[in-house]
């Protein structure tokens, strides 16, 4: 069969269509995750710089409101005005950093759908991120999002690993004493624990079913700054744990966008070369195919009119 060239052009543009469409499927959660990366960046710069422009007297207001409810938390009492103590004009109270995964996650009041696809999420009645005897935060993230990864990798944390929620100009850090897959309902896992300092972080399990909860609790330990020698080390601990200076978040982001952008042009660039590759093969092909449909019927129609 002689196959003319506006025939072939319509052949080749659905075939760029349906083949671009499953390109686009793929590099649809790559660039999810980059924008989402994008807003985590922008709102933890933008809570730092918040940060920076309070006086002490500010924060240490900020930081007696959110002992105070704990307090009386732990008492059994809530106090929802001093529950927002913490909150900037964006509602970020703090947020996470998980240097191992490089997770770097705002947190934010409440758990609500639109607080969870921004970021992390304060879970209500519980402790506030300040840290202190008695208390126990938890904080909620979303895993498997189709354009996010956020709490994604948090299965990957084991025993004795490090996590860090950053407050106001102060630094808290937690090792991992436990952590498990539960039900729903199990409630009484995120119940402060008596005499300890604790923070829960939490999502759901497993990847793609979502059915159960994973808690990754750490207890509050000292942490000593890398930046200093094994001498001051044991005069400069103290309460305070500083991981790294504020610009590992933003590095940290920077170097996934980075990545995921450019794994975004590879992918891009590979699909092009295959399509077009794909397009002079097809091209040649067809083009073969009525050069030998021609030679092996030279006189084609006018030939079966003379016979006629």
């Amino acid at each position: 069969m002689n196959m003319t060239g506006h025939k072939r052009l319509l052949i080749l543009a659905l075939i760029g269509v349906l083949y671009f469409s499953g390109v686009a499927m793929v590099l649809y959660p790559i660039v999810g995750n980059i924008y989402s990366l994008h807003h985590s960046r922008a709102d933890i710069k933008e809570y730092q710089q918040t940060v920076d422009k309070m006086d002490d007297g500010e924060r240490q207001k900020m930081l007696e409101g959110a002992r105070k409810y704990n307090e009386l938390l732990a008492k059994g009492n809530v106090d929802e005005t001093l529950s927002r103590s913490l909150n900037d004009k964006s509602d970020v109270m703090c947020y996470v950093e998980i240097p191992s995964l490089d997770i770097y996650l705002p947190v934010f009041y409440g758990t609500s759908e639109d607080v969870l696809l921004k970021g992390c999420g304060w879970l209500q009645n519980t402790s506030l991120p300040v840290g202190g005897t008695d208390s126990h935060c938890v904080i909620s993230g979303h895993t498997g999002l189709p354009n996010a990864e956020m709490f994604t990798k948090l299965d990957e944390m084991v025993t004795g690993d490090m996590f860090y929620i950053r407050i106001l100009d102060t630094v808290l850090a937690y090792r991992v004493d436990n952590i498990e897959s539960v039900n729903p309902n199990r409630v009484d896992l995120l119940a402060i624990i008596e005499g300890r300092d604790c923070v829960t972080l939490l999502t759901c399990t497993p990847y793609g079913i979502n059915d159960k909860r994973l808690l990754v609790r750490g207890e509050r330990v000292e942490y000593k700054p890398s930046e200093v020698s094994s001498e001051e080390n044991e005069e400069k601990v103290s309460e305070v744990s500083v991981p790294a200076d504020k610009s590992a978040a933003d590095d940290g982001l920077s170097d996934q966008i980075k990545q995921q952008v450019t794994l975004v042009h590879i992918i891009a660039g590979v699909s092009v070369l295959v399509f077009v590759i794909a397009v002079i093969w097809f091209i040649v092909s067809t083009g073969k195919k009525n050069r030998l449909t021609a030679d092996e019927n030279p006189e084609g129609d006018n030939g079966k009119k003379e016979e006629k």
